[in-house]
């Protein structure tokens, strides 16, 4: 209990936003938005499902590219959509929704 309390009085994060995550939730964004070009229906609900090997790939680049010191002036949301970029061929504007 007094462990939990620490936590909350210090406001630590135990479970931060990582590159990963942004990896997952940008390659879910990217495959709900080919189903819905390909499929041209307007069904709202998609399981995302992508390849386990796209993933690994870049997640592979990011994991080097975290290696260089420069690469901490960036956000990891940043990161994970740069890697994504270099990797698969999206357009990571309708992703992101930020324009690079």
């Amino acid at each position: 209990m007094i462990d939990f309390w620490l936590f909350q009085v210090l406001d630590w994060s135990l479970s931060p936003v990582t590159s990963n995550t942004w990896l997952n939730i940008y390659m879910q964004i990217h495959i709900y938005a080919t189903h819905r070009e390909n499929t041209k229906d307007k069904e709202n609900f998609v399981i995302p499902r992508y390849s386990q090997q796209d993933f690994v790939q870049v997640s592979y680049l990011l994991d080097l590219c975290s290696l260089d010191i420069g690469c901490l002036q960036f956000s990891s949301s940043i990161m994970a959509a740069s890697a994504l970029y270099h990797m698969i061929p999206v357009e990571i504007e309708d992703i992101t929704g930020k324009n690079f």
